[in-house]
């Protein structure tokens, strides 16, 4: 029984007694019958009153996962608030197939290629000089159900205006992004133009993530957990992976010289 119903009920059989008591004192009823009446109102009114007011809320089980990335089942009420879900281990992404294995993308030179072509074909059409300055990869592979993995940035910097335009293509949307405003570099690296595509002169860039990795592994399954790879220009090309804890916030970063996978093409910054 619901509370209001509760309310009236109590109210009710309070406005009956009261009647009562005054047709008794007005004689216009026996005093026996009243006292009776008030008797019976009163039990009545009382069993409303202490009828609870709904039964014990049903319990669902929902999945819930702990930090260390096992799984757990707790009990929820109904009609409470959701807990917060952590995502499985083996969530499925486009590009990042499988989260276990964190750096293994399912990337390669024609789809860099068909995105690269789309983002210069735009950028163009902005500045007509505009040229490949920067390329990365953003890769979460613990983040939230309904948001990209994996994205890819694509910036082209023109020379005569001095500004940057600057690209995203999420694997959610499989659609490319140009991100105002169009701003002016901050360093002089942001400058430089590719003479070649990175992907092209460094085929091997995917396997300097898992040798980085390899370094610093397992990082938590944690939303928070993710990292960067960073291809600039210089007068070779020069990578920068940034792997982020998600627990801790450390930061583990390494370059490479784009050709060298061995102690002496790889190093680790931090």
């Amino acid at each position: 029984m619901s509370r209001s119903y509760r309310q009236i009920g109590v109210i009710v059989g309070a406005a009956v007694v009261i009647l009562v008591f005054i047709l008794g004192i007005l004689e216009k009823i026996p005093w026996n019958y009243a006292i009776g009446a008030i008797t019976v109102t009163g039990v009545i009114a009382a069993i409303i009153k202490l009828y609870p007011s709904k039964v014990e809320p049903e319990r669902k089980e929902v999945v819930s996962f702990l930090k260390n990335g096992e799984m757990t089942k707790t009990g929820e009420q109904l009609g409470e608030t959701e807990p917060f879900v952590w995502v499985k281990k083996n969530q499925k992404s486009a590009l990042l197939p499988d989260n276990t294995e964190i750096t293994k993308l399912n990337i390669d030179d024609s789809l860099l290629d068909e995105i690269y072509e789309k983002a210069q074909r735009e950028a163009i059409k902005i500045y007509r000089d505009a040229q490949l300055s920067g390329f990365s990869v953003q890769v979460l592979p613990f983040g939230k159900a309904g948001r990209p993995i994996v994205n890819v940035y694509y910036d082209f910097y023109s020379k005569w205006a001095d500004r940057i335009c600057h690209f995203q293509f999420s694997e959610l949307s499989h659609s490319l992004k140009h991100y105002l405003p169009n701003k002016r570099p901050i360093a002089d690296l942001d400058t430089e133009a590719f003479a070649n595509l990175p992907w092209k002169t460094s085929p091997h860039w995917m396997q300097f993530l898992s040798r980085s990795y390899d370094r610093i592994k397992p990082l938590p399954p944690v939303e928070d957990t993710c990292y960067n790879l960073y291809a600039k220009p210089t007068q070779q090309t020069y990578w920068i992976a940034v792997f982020q804890n998600g627990l801790s916030g450390d930061e583990h970063s390494f370059e490479w010289d784009g050709r060298r996978l061995d102690e002496n093409g790889i190093k680790q910054l931090r």
